[in-house]
């Protein structure tokens, strides 16, 4: 299953940055984890969570079942010619990103939420967040999109990360 090999080799790499393995364990932990599930077609994400709960993930034969989402807002709004931080722009009376994060918050199977915004912006986010009690993580972006999705995912605790632009809610 692709979502499971995905999820083992994201902790097995992270276990390895970590030093709580060696390199060449990577892919024996990988093989060892595709070996307790079996091929499920297009599944469903309930059948991935229960899959990857059969699993070792961390290197060390323990399992934490997370969720994250990363929201990128630390671009400069190119699209929309620059001139208006799109993630700020008004909404349904809210701010895009606080409508985006608001959607994520919702959903019960999210864990976690980072935000990826430019570190300029962390008091405009902060002051955001506070005002809609929402309880998010911030941490910097970077000067390309991928930049972001990597360091927002960086700062993750999930086993399944999922990404969203902060200005589509």
């Amino acid at each position: 299953m692709p979502a499971v090999m995905h999820g083992a080799d994201h902790i097995a790499v992270k276990a390895f940055i970590e030093k709580k393995i060696g390199f060449m364990d990577i892919p024996k932990l990988i093989t060892k984890t595709l070996e307790k599930v079996s091929n499920i077609s297009n599944p469903s994400i309930e059948q991935i969570i229960e899959a990857e709960k059969q699993c070792p993930t961390n290197g060390n034969g323990d399992f934490i079942q997370m969720i994250s989402v990363v929201i990128t807002a630390a671009g400069n709004s190119t699209r929309f010619g620059g001139k208006i931080k799109t993630p700020t722009s008004i909404w349904q009376e809210s701010p895009l990103v606080v409508r985006t994060v608001e959607q994520f918050v919702q959903c019960p199977k999210i864990d976690e939420i980072v935000v990826a915004a430019r570190k300029l912006d962390f008091p405009l986010y902060e002051d955001l967040f506070q005002q809609h009690g929402l309880d998010v993580a911030l941490v910097e972006g970077g000067l390309e999109r991928i930049e972001t999705i990597y360091n927002g995912a960086k700062a993750t605790k999930g086993s399944i990360i999922l990404t969203h632009d902060g200005a589509r809610p």
